[in-house]
Formats: C-alpha cells, structure tokens, sequence
C-alpha cells in the first residue's frame, strides 16, 4: 500500500501552501507509505499551484520515491500492483515502468488502452505536462481506495485516503478515467469541467457528481 495525494489551489494563496504542507506530513497517508516520504510543489499554469504528495511502502523493484517525475515534466503517483497485461521485468519499479510507457502516449486514446491493461488493484495520478491535463482513476473493481475533496470556488484534492482536516471526502467512482485540462488563459481559477472516459466505451461523459462545484477564486 502507499499513500497518494494531489492539492490544486489558487497559485497566489500563500496561506493554502502553508496548511498543505503541514496537513500533509501530519496526516494518515504517511502511516501508508512508512518507508519514504515525498512533495513535489509545481505551478501548473499562470493560476493553479500544485502539490503531488507520495508516502511508500516498498515491495519490489527498485525503492523510487514518489511522486516520480520524468524530464517532461510529467508527475506520476501510484497505488497498485501490476500482476499481469504489462511486461514488468523482475527488479523493475511498477511505477517507473508505467511512467516511461506513459510518456510514449502520443494522445489520450494510448493512454486510454494502456491502463486497460493492466492486471491487477491499483489506482493513480498523473499531471501530463505538455497538454496541461491530469488525469486519475481507479481498476475497473475499485480494489484501491481514491477520494476526492473540492471546496466550491477555492481548491480540488485527490487523495487514497480522507484527510480529517479537509472534510468531507467522497470516493472516486470506479467507472473509468477522468480527466481535468487546465486552462493557461483562464485568470478566473475556474476548473474546467472533469471528463470521464467509461470503462468498455469510446464517448466522453461528464462524471456526474464531481463536475459540479469543481471551480475556485
């Protein structure tokens, strides 16, 4: 098990920054990952600040510290076991391996049939740095937990398990994979809309229940 987390605000909320961090290293997703703990701070456009969190527990493969990062500026943090759909040689890092297979995506249909394949619980995070978008989901099962927290107007969080200090949580549906592209001309800090792409279909849909309220100030 590890513990993942991602906190978009507005990027000139100094006071967000501050109880972030500290909210962070004091709460239960630590006690998930006991053998390293790592923040990745990032301004992702002109109006959105960024806060990738992942504590590690280590099985197999190399000990990588999450969030792992490639020279795209790409973030990825994962939750999950690959069991089979992927090669994943004996010593190779799970995470390491989808990483570089995601940095191959040429667009969202590869990115798409990539998770698809994958045997086994798991559940991620991923800011894909040239197209703005992040995305995150869970195995078409639900086999690992993923929640989200949105404060109407002020910020959005994803996290595999509830922070008591930023009530109430709701659990991420386990019916495909969503997607939130940021605008770099929006001054508003307003959220666009969060896209599903449902399991076993080709259309886009608008997750119901978590579009709603997903803007900040």
């Amino acid at each position: 098990m590890c513990g993942i987390c991602v906190f978009l605000s507005n990027n000139t909320c100094q006071d967000d920054k501050i109880k972030i961090e500290h909210c962070l290293k004091s709460s239960s997703l630590s006690c998930r990952g006991p053998d390293i703990q790592n923040t990745v701070e990032k301004v992702l456009t002109p109006s959105t600040y960024g806060v990738f969190y992942g504590s590690t527990l280590h099985f197999r493969g190399l000990l990588s510290p999450q969030p792992l990062q490639d020279r795209h500026g790409n973030i990825f943090l994962w939750n999950g076991e690959i069991f089979g759909g992927l090669k994943v040689s004996p010593g190779d890092n799970d995470g390491m391996v989808l990483l570089n297979l995601l940095a191959d995506c040429d667009d969202n249909e590869d990115l798409l049939q990539l998770f698809s394949k994958i045997e086994g619980p798991w559940t991620f995070i991923y800011w894909k740095a040239r197209s703005k978008q992040l995305w995150f989901g869970r195995d078409v099962l639900g086999r690992r937990s993923l929640l989200y927290h949105k404060e109407a107007d002020k910020s959005f969080a994803l996290a595999s398990v509830a922070i008591k200090e930023w009530l109430p949580w709701q659990e991420v549906p386990a019916l495909g994979i969503f997607c939130i592209t940021l605008d770099d001309s929006d001054k508003t800090h307003s959220l666009n809309p969060i896209i599903l792409y449902p399991w076993g279909a080709s259309s886009m849909l608008q997750a119901e229940g978590i579009t709603n309220s997903t803007n900040w100030k």
